[in-house]
């Protein structure tokens, strides 16, 4: 049996197939044609769009480890090469065909250019949208960072950097615990067996295991502790660092910014914007028990009391409250006299050009209806 085994296995085996040990994107024989068949279709290609086309497929086939799949992309180029030197020959039906497949290539180019900016853009405004701000505080000096800025909108690798200090002391902490603990009990098996040895005949009194190596059991804890000590240093650093001018320069100017961009949130909420914070602001309501003991009309003075303006109905909610305002004199320039008196002067004026626009208008009218046939 073992011999009919054997004999059908020499029988067989040359229809195996013999698998090379160099993969064949190593081979010479594969790469040597497949270059020359890139710069042929790069050298033939009858526009710059089919070139870049080109380009595009050969750096999303180059990795391929297929034998199918490189078979078929080489059989894909060798096909465009054909085209292209038949369209090179003269064939007028391919020179369109190329044309019309080279303005395909610009408008998906086209189209792929503005889907780039608006992703951009939108990375862009996202980034905008988490960027940091500063506050203009600052966060004091400790064994786990040293002066920072307060910021909205806090880096997560700071965070992250602050925590893993945190945790990496807690461990530490443990491990310089637990090797203390190690050396004191390295200490008493020494004087433990330093102790026992002495009752012990001279053969065996100098077999001992602790007892006068303790340098050595002890030198690899000692060098931990070393190193953790070193680490303290380094924490004890970072607390003791003192503000640098130019971050507390930068704490100042953001500071004056802050103020500058409330400054301006205030005035765009007098001319009449809704912002957000006045959003806020006008949603709030008095603490509940102070909101319990006020009657239908003192909440409805409340709610208008919230809004930024100091003059008209406003101002009159806010006097009835009791609640101060940051200009007294805002209600003269609607109320007073001389305001009103150039108030009514306007009003007069456009009522006496009203008033002779229709009456030339009743004029234009009358001579129409004479002028009509009867």
């Amino acid at each position: 049996m073992t011999s009919t085994r054997e004999s059908i296995r020499q029988l067989l085996k040359p229809l195996q197939r013999a698998r090379p040990r160099t993969p064949f994107w190593n081979i010479p024989a594969h790469r040597a044609p497949t270059l020359t068949l890139y710069r042929n279709l790069l050298k033939e290609a009858p526009t710059d769009a089919i070139c870049f086309r080109i380009r595009m497929l050969w750096k999303r086939n180059r990795n391929l480890t297929s034998v199918e799949q490189t078979q078929n992309a080489l059989r894909q180029g060798y096909k465009y090469l054909d085209i292209f030197h038949r369209a090179n020959a003269g064939d007028a039906h391919l020179q369109d065909v190329l044309r019309r497949y080279s303005r395909l290539i610009d408008v998906r180019c086209e189209k792929e250019y503005w889907k780039y900016l608006l992703t951009k853009e939108l990375v862009w405004r996202a980034k905008l949208r988490y960027r940091p701000i500063l506050t203009g505080a600052s966060f004091s000096p400790s064994p786990y960072h040293k002066p920072l800025p307060r910021m909205i909108n806090q880096p997560v690798k700071l965070s992250q950097m602050i925590r893993w200090r945190i945790q990496a002391h807690l461990r530490r902490n443990e491990r310089h615990q637990a090797y203390l603990e190690t050396i004191a009990d390295i200490r008493n098996e020494c004087r433990t067996e330093a102790e026992v040895s002495r009752l012990l005949p001279p053969p065996v009194r100098d077999k001992t295991v602790f007892a006068g190596y303790y340098g050595e059991w002890t030198d690899v804890y000692k060098g931990q502790l070393s190193l953790i000590s070193k680490a303290y240093d380094r924490a004890n650093e970072r607390a003791k660092t003192p503000f640098p001018q130019a971050l507390l320069k930068q704490l100042k100017e953001a500071r004056r910014e802050r103020i500058r961009n409330k400054t301006k949130e205030r005035v765009r909420e007098i001319r009449g914007e809704t912002t957000r914070s006045l959003g806020r602001r006008l949603r709030q309501r008095p603490p509940a028990h102070v909101l319990n003991q006020m009657t239908p009309e003192q909440r409805r003075l409340d709610e208008f009391a919230r809004h930024p303006s100091e003059v008209g109905y406003t101002a009159i909610a806010k006097q009835r409250l009791g609640r101060g305002f940051k200009n007294p004199d805002a209600w003269m320039v609607e109320e007073s006299r001389e305001k009103k008196a150039e108030l009514d002067a306007i009003a007069e004026a456009i009522r006496q050009q009203n008033k002779l626009k229709r009456e030339a208008d009743d004029r234009s009218i009358s001579q129409d209806k004479s002028t009509m046939p009867p």
